[in-house]
């Protein structure tokens, strides 16, 4: 699978499980109480992602490169290793971000969130598909039970039974495809229909 189909399915699947651990720091400061400084230096941050979103690719990553350093005097590790993350994913550092995950995971043990981003990472470093089939059976057991115990009534169970398919698929059980098939024609919901159909697509066109 090319790495920006990986890419789309990496932040797609996290989403759907229970929304990110893993996410722009866009609104922080009205979310936690921060320091005055750690206020600033995310306001640094965020004013650098807008070159992104303007286009301008070549300023964005340089003045990244100038604000990196910078991070470590964040105070709040969460929001500072939200933001390391992020810098790590938009510069293609996937070592560095596996790494950070992998620790950050250690203290989660119970953030599936977490583990289908450890998943997805040894996708986007192509390593061998043995360990990347073993990370997902792993996520998948971990997760059967809370599955099992969802309602199928609502759009988010529906879209958290679609991601546990997924993980399915990911660990190697390919006759999920068929199950993922069937999900997505058992919706009634338009929208839904056509956006989870649009990740399959991506996921069983290029796996």
């Amino acid at each position: 699978m090319r790495k920006s189909h990986r890419l789309v399915l990496l932040f797609s699947l996290i989403v759907m499980l229970g929304g990110a651990q893993i996410k722009a720091s866009t609104e922080i400061s009205k979310r936690l109480e921060l320091s005055t400084e750690d206020k600033r230096l995310i306001d640094e941050y965020n004013k650098i992602l807008q070159h992104l979103t303007s286009g301008n690719e070549e300023k964005f990553l340089q003045e990244l490169n100038y604000f990196l350093p910078k991070v470590e005097k964040i105070k709040n590790n969460k929001e500072k290793n939200n933001i390391l993350m992020n810098i790590y994913i938009q510069q293609k550092q996937y070592k560095k971000a596996y790494d950070l995950n992998n620790k950050l995971l250690k203290n989660t043990l119970g953030d599936f969130n977490r583990h289908i981003f450890q998943c997805q990472l040894l996708e986007i470093m192509d390593k061998p598909l043995t360990e990347t089939k073993k990370c997902y059976e792993i996520l998948s057991l971990k997760i059967k039970d809370q599955i099992k115990n969802m309602p199928k009534n609502n759009s988010e169970s529906l879209e958290n039974i679609f991601s546990y398919y997924v993980i399915l698929y990911k660990a190697g059980h390919t006759e999920y495809a068929k199950e993922i098939q069937n999900l997505i024609n058992s919706i009634s919901d338009p929208e839904m229909k056509v956006k989870l159909q649009n990740h399959a697509n991506i996921l069983l066109e290029e796996d």
